[in-house]
């Protein structure tokens, strides 16, 4: 009696031994490997954003009681404290507000992280320049022409240019835009800047295709000096100055009295040094020329003064594209 008991109370100790080594519950149901314990979440990234309106994606790690850590930006849950400041999107994108500090948090299996974003405000610098009228006449300054900025953070900034042809436009942001100054009467001019310090940009503006008429009376004595040539005798001369700044037909035409006086048209160009056309014999008080011009540039219609009288009156009347 004695011995089967004993027998009886070993099998149950061997029994109870197998079912804890095999890994099963009392009832018989399989146990897994507990999830590790997050003790904290840290958070990373560019905590400091210059310019309002841009973004940095943060990182969420999240830390557990043995020493492993895990990237969890994807599965927490952001907010932004100070939503004036900063927004914070689902995947941890900060974008930028107004200026100040915001608060960020993550959120993983109820722990928290919090980390502070700072929003400042983007350094400002100054353009500045001169707007002139185009070769070949650059010298000559033009005042009421628009300068502005036509896209990027600086968009709308603008300025006007003084009497001395200047402009100023102030608190602009650093990068790279596209610059346009406008103003009536001429083509409009767009040019790209690079802004990382107090930059200068000037403008030359070609003047709208438009036929222009002149016209220059004057005359002749003889004790004008001989100052123009024709061929290699000088004979006095009276010049009109013409500034072309588009390709385009000049015509000319010369008249003159006492008939007696006989009196040459050229047309010289001042950037080639040269005469480009001289009027043929015509009648007896009229001369003319009629040219294309190819090149802009700066020109001179000559009245030279081969024979002249005591006083001679002439009338010059010329038309070309500006």
């Amino acid at each position: 009696m004695r011995r089967r008991t004993l027998g009886l109370i070993i099998f149950v100790v061997f029994a109870a031994g197998a079912c804890a080594d095999s890994g099963t519950t009392p009832s018989g149901g399989p146990t897994g490997p507990s999830s590790p314990t997050v003790t904290s979440v840290t958070i990373s990234g560019i905590l400091t954003i210059t310019n309002i309106g841009q973004s940095s994606q943060l990182s969420a790690i999240a830390h557990s009681a043995k020493g492993t850590t895990q990237d969890v930006t994807a599965q927490a849950t952001w907010a932004s404290v100070d939503s004036a400041i900063a927004t914070v999107s689902s995947t941890g994108l900060v974008t930028s507000k107004g200026v100040g500090t915001a608060t960020i948090t993550a959120t993983y299996q109820n722990v928290s992280g919090s980390t502070r974003v700072t929003v400042t405000r983007p350094p400002s610098y100054v353009l500045s320049g001169l707007v002139t009228e185009s070769v070949p006449t650059t010298s000559t300054i033009l005042s009421g022409a628009r300068i502005e900025f036509v896209d990027g953070v600086n968009q709308g900034k603008s300025a006007t240019t003084d009497s001395t042809g200047h402009y100023e436009i102030t608190q602009v942001s650093e990068g790279t835009f596209s610059v346009r100054a406008t103003l009536s009467g001429y083509a409009d001019t767009t040019k790209q800047v690079t802004i990382n310090a107090n930059s200068a940009l000037d403008f030359a503006l070609v003047p709208t295709l438009k036929p222009i008429s002149e016209s220059f009376s004057g005359s002749f004595t003889q004790s004008d000096p001989a100052s123009c040539d024709v061929g290699s005798i000088k004979y006095p001369c009276r010049v009109l100055d013409l500034s072309v700044h588009n390709p385009g037909p000049l015509s000319a035409v010369l008249t003159w009295l006492p008939s007696d006086a006989y009196l040459l048209l050229q047309l010289y160009s001042v950037d080639a040094r040269t005469v480009l056309r001289e009027s043929a014999v015509a009648g007896a008080t009229t001369q003319s020329i009629g040219v294309d011009i190819s090149t802009p540039g700066r020109y001179q219609l000559r009245v030279v003064a081969r024979t002249i009288s005591a006083t001679t009156m002439f009338t010059l009347a010329a038309s070309h594209m500006n």
